[in-house]
């Protein structure tokens, strides 16, 4: 009987041996392909490796999970606190490391470098974006080692014995296991939260950039939604000025930028190669003279549509990660269609209310600008001032000089008319060489003010075209203003046409009001049909 007993637990031990062995090597397994996993998913460097180590270790406390590198020089083990890593004994010598090495995988039976505790080694060589090493998974033995001694002491008992502790023991795994589910499913819930969320950011950042009318609203779209689809991923929008030679940071997010607010174009490399650009990976280390000062990575990404590049957007990280990289293309790609919409918006409004001469808003414009100032000036009792504008003698003038001379006086006027009215007042072609100019908030005495200094310094600018003198150009000029020479824009307009007439049939090289004509009112009736008078 206790020949029996002896041989029947002699059995069992090997066969609990073999069991606990092959159990405990499916879940070294698992957990080296969870390790590489997070490996592969948060990064290869020493410092992330040490806190994947530590991380698995917390979730697995009965494994020892050690990752080296080649040499088995520790990166990070979950029984050794950081700060002792790099004091840790040399690994390369151990059986399952050069095991692993020849073998890919590497197994051994003995006692542990930093417990002298029996224990299951396994070990697997790695190979993780420009980094190798090694994952190594140490199980202890003591439970075996328990049980079988309660064997040997329990010969009568060991059936139950056995029973007992391999339920506990599936129980255990199954808890495991169990607890191993739900964490993965707690990350991918995780993962399929936050890409549900950018998918809506995104739609919403779409919806809202087609409706933008203006550059700014673009702009507070952007500081507003951008940064939320972005995370905590430090970025900026610049974009190109008007004239095309520099470069202005518009918008920026996570802490205070560290690059240029302002550049010339050539400072970008993204611009001078017309794609995007990384400052830092594993072919070049070329940083964008405008991020000098930075010490991170920074990949520059064009805002182009249509063939036409209006700025840029900018990441800045440590490490810039591949699913970052591809939210961020998406992004810069609905940026910039929409600011390239909204340029060709007004080009079209432009071309809809803009004189091609002289640059000057057209008749049209004119119409409803005046109605708006209409509405304003009887809504709150404003005025406003009107000044129409005609070159003396134009038709002779043409038929002498030719009309290239024509256009270049018109456009000429037009420019130092824009560049001596105020901010507020707008200058208008209204047809041929007749202008008109709307001054919001002028009185009598600022409109004739402003019609005379236009009239002097078009009659004593230096006028020459191709190298050939023109001569002298005058223009006469009649003002009127809201609401003291008409409540409606046709009467205004009127009254400041018949003041431009009487102006002409004065002697021309004269700026008229309607308040000096209804002073003084003219001998001749003059109209605006008088169209024999230029």
């Amino acid at each position: 009987m206790a020949t029996l007993l002896v041989l029947s637990a002699f059995v069992l031990e090997v066969v609990l041996n073999r069991w606990y062995i092959k159990e405990a090597l499916d879940e070294q397994k698992r957990i080296i392909n969870i390790t590489l996993t997070s490996i592969n998913r948060i990064g290869a460097s020493a410092d992330e490796m040490a806190l994947i180590a530590q991380q698995i270790g917390l979730v697995r406390v009965e494994h020892r999970i050690t990752i080296t590198n080649l040499s088995g020089d520790i990166l990070g083990d979950s029984h050794i606190d950081e700060g002792k890593v790099e004091s840790s004994p040399n690994l390369g010598s151990r059986p399952e490391m050069s095991m692993a090495l020849r073998e890919d995988f590497g197994y051994f039976e003995g006692p542990d470098e930093l417990s002298g505790t029996e224990m299951l080694f396994l070990a697997k060589r790695f190979q993780a974006e420009n980094s190798t090493g090694i994952v190594r998974v140490a199980t202890s033995k003591t439970a075996l080692l328990n049980a079988i001694d309660q064997l040997r002491l329990l010969l009568t008992g060991i059936s139950i014995v056995v029973l007992v502790f391999l339920i506990a023991l599936l129980a255990t795994f199954k808890r495991h296991l169990s607890s191993a589910v739900r964490e993965e499913k707690r990350l991918l819930e995780s993962r399929v939260r936050s890409r549900t969320q950018q998918i809506a950011l995104l739609q919403r950042l779409v919806s809202l950039l087609a409706a933008c009318n203006t550059i700014d609203e673009i702009q507070a779209v952007i500081a507003d939604i951008v940064p939320r689809i972005l995370g905590n991923t430090p970025g900026a929008i610049s974009l190109i000025n008007a004239s095309r030679n520099l470069v202005e940071i518009k918008a920026t997010w996570q802490g205070a930028w560290q690059g240029e607010m302002v550049y010339p174009l050539e400072d970008c490399w993204a611009l001078r190669k017309g794609k995007f650009h990384l400052s830092h990976d594993e072919l070049s280390s070329m940083v964008c003279p405008h991020m000098a000062n930075s010490t991170q990575n920074c990949v520059c990404i064009p805002l182009a549509a249509y063939g036409e590049t209006l700025g840029l957007l900018h990441i800045t990280a440590e490490q810039i990660s591949e699913g970052t990289n591809n939210i961020a293309f998406t992004v810069a790609e609905h940026l910039g269609l929409a600011l390239a919409n909204l340029n060709m918006q007004r080009k079209l409004r432009e071309q809809a209310t803009r004189d091609p001469l002289t640059g000057l808003y057209n008749r049209r414009y004119m119409e409803e600008f005046m109605a708006k100032e209409l509405k304003l000036g009887q809504r709150h009792e404003i005025g406003f001032g009107v000044l129409m504008i005609d070159v003396d003698h134009f038709k002779r003038f043409n038929d002498t000089f030719g009309h290239d001379a024509g256009d270049y006086v018109l456009a000429t006027i037009a420019d130092l008319v824009m560049r001596n009215i105020r901010g507020e007042d707008l200058a208008f072609r209204m047809g041929g060489e007749e202008l008109a100019i709307l001054l919001p908030l002028a009185d009598i005495a600022q409109t004739m003010q402003c019609g005379q200094k236009l009239r002097e310094l078009v009659k004593t600018y230096h006028w020459v075209f191709k190298g050939l003198s023109l001569g002298k150009v005058t223009m006469s000029i009649g003002a009127a203003v809201f609401p003291d020479h008409g409540q409606t824009g046709e009467q205004i307009i009127k009254a400041a046409d018949v003041a431009l007439y009487q102006a002409k049939a004065s002697g021309r090289d004269t700026c008229l009001s309607a308040e000096m004509l209804a002073e003084n009112p003219p001998q001749v009736k003059v109209i605006r049909e008088f169209k024999n008078v230029d």
